[in-house]
């Protein structure tokens, strides 16, 4: 599963946020200028990419009880291979990330994970660490997550306003897909 046997950093702000795999830039697959220009005017690249492996409501259990050096503790989640396909996702505006009354639907464009059932075998581990560092019934709870890089958002690439619900519904029809 790896590429280059990198391992992603994970990181949690207690209070702030899910457990996040960060993803160096370098390690984010490039779009070819063709893919590039086909994207639309307001679409930028995400200022930090990352996987989100549990969602903040997931995290929050263990608010108080874990403190954020626990990601220290936690397997790393290998780096893994993502699809070549640009996907697109679309929702209304966020009801708390975005002005009142927006009515803006946000965009993100996404490359899958490859290896789904690699990534759920990692969080799997980790959800049972969790539990048994908080002491705690720690029930896994996002058994489903779709795993998948936000590459570019039409927020300004403020990666934490990119759509986070994103599954294989949204996988549809390739938006950008490389040409050989």
């Amino acid at each position: 599963m790896p590429v280059g046997g990198r391992l992603l950093r994970l990181h949690w702000t207690p209070g702030r946020g899910g457990l996040l795999a960060r993803v160096p830039p370098s390690c984010v697959p490039p779009l070819s200028p063709a893919l590039r220009a086909r994207l639309p005017p307001e679409a930028r690249p995400i200022d930090d990419p990352h996987i989100t492996l549990l969602r903040g409501a997931s995290m929050a259990p263990l608010v108080g009880v874990l403190d954020a050096g626990i990601t220290a503790r936690l397997p790393p989640l290998p780096l893994p291979r993502f699809s070549a396909v640009l996907h697109r996702a679309t929702r209304g505006p966020h009801p708390t990330k975005d002005p009142p009354g927006s009515a803006l639907p946000r965009t993100t464009w996404f490359r899958a994970v490859v290896e789904q059932d690699r990534c759920h075998a990692v969080l799997a581990e980790i959800v049972a660490m969790l539990a048994a560092e908080s002491g705690r019934p720690f029930p896994h709870p996002e058994p489903d997550r779709f795993f998948h890089l936000s590459c570019w958002n039409d927020r300004g690439g403020d990666g934490m306003r990119s759509i986070g619900d994103i599954g294989p519904g949204d996988l549809g029809a390739p938006v950008l897909q490389p040409t050989g």
